[in-house]
C-alpha cells in the first residue's frame, strides 16, 4: 500500500513550521543568567526620579504624574531591570 504524496507534504510542512519556531525561540535560551541579576533603572520622562544610595539593595522611585488629573500615576523609564536581592519602592506623596 502506497501512502499519500500529499500526506508526506503535510507532515514535511508541519515539521518545517515546528522548526522555525524552535529556531526563533533559540536567543532567549542563550541569555546569561547574569544579565537578569543587575539593576538598571533610569528616568525617561513623566517627572520620574530615581534614588539610590551606593551599596544599599533599595531603589526609591517618585515624581509621574497623573494624566488628566485622573487616579492613574505614570512614570516613565528608559531601562528597567530589578536584580535579584534588590527592592524598589513606589512613593507617591499625591492624593487623589
Amino acid at each position: 500500500m502506497r501512502r499519500d504524496p500529499m500526506d508526506n507534504r503535510s507532515q514535511m510542512v508541519r515539521v518545517v513550521r515546528l522548526l522555525r519556531v524552535v529556531i526563533g525561540l533559540l536567543p532567549f535560551l542563550w541569555v546569561p543568567v547574569s544579565q537578569g541579576q543587575t539593576t538598571a533603572i533610569t528616568s525617561s520622562g513623566l517627572t520620574t526620579q530615581v534614588s539610590h544610595v551606593t551599596s544599599q539593595p533599595n531603589y526609591d522611585i517618585t515624581g509621574g504624574m497623573r494624566p488628566d488629573n485622573g487616579t492613574n500615576l505614570s512614570y516613565s523609564f528608559g531601562d528597567f531591570s530589578v536584580g535579584a536581592h534588590n527592592i524598589v519602592h513606589f512613593l507617591n506623596d499625591m492624593h487623589i
